[in-house]
């Protein structure tokens, strides 16, 4: 293939479309095309008929302390990251994050995880305490997402400062030098978009209400 300077080759991105809800789940490769890419490349297929530009909007996932605090909710990693650090009182790492300031970052964040051993989990009591603290202050903070295993499977990440795309991780186990399959790749998502499709009908009709 001859590729123009800003042209190259991307790697496969498996998706698949629920007609019922008109939402399609995409596996987000680094490599690949970005749900912008995606609607681009749908436009330029589309040709914009009848005047119209199709859109793919974001499902929003917003979830309380209160629901984080269910026993089949646990947690793996935690993200912080501090914005204008000059001007904030740092008190809910204390010396740790005295000592970080000393070097007098813009910003500066913090990832708390265990790691890949996947029977490992965070200490949910004292974790849930430092994020109500955290909530309440909101002390420059602006990001702060948290890693979770549900019901010790599935694994979602949720922005606990407003609402996100929704999205989760689907572990596949790949034999060195071998790729995976469409059909399979199809298959597991297949599988995680039925259990989240009562979750996303309802979190679809809440946004329509507001």
């Amino acid at each position: 293939m001859i590729l123009e300077e800003d042209e190259y080759i991307g790697e496969e991105a498996s998706a698949i479309y629920d007609n019922s809800l008109r939402v399609i789940m995409l596996q987000r490769n680094i490599a690949s095309l970005s749900s912008v890419g995606v609607e681009e490349y749908i436009n330029l297929i589309w040709k914009e008929k009848n005047g119209l530009k199709l859109f793919l909007r974001p499902i929003p996932r917003h979830i309380t302390i209160d629901e984080l605090e269910s026993n089949s909710i646990s947690f793996k990693k935690l993200t912080m990251r501090y914005a204008d650090t000059a001007n904030t009182s740092i008190t809910s790492f204390n010396n740790a994050l005295e000592e970080l300031s000393k070097f007098e970052p813009n910003i500066l964040e913090i990832v708390v995880s265990v790691g890949r051993k996947r029977k490992k989990y965070l200490n949910k009591v004292a974790l849930l305490s430092f994020l109500k603290d955290i909530l309440k202050k909101k002390d420059n903070v602006d990001k702060l997402s948290l890693t979770i295993f549900k019901n010790n499977e599935s694994t979602e990440i949720l922005d606990l400062l407003s609402d996100m795309t929704m999205h989760d991780f689907i572990s596949y186990k790949i034999p060195k030098r071998q790729s995976v399959g469409f059909e399979y790749m199809e298959q597991r998502m297949k599988e995680v978009f039925d259990e989240r499709k009562r979750m996303i009908a309802q979190t679809l009709i809440g946004v329509l209400k507001k």
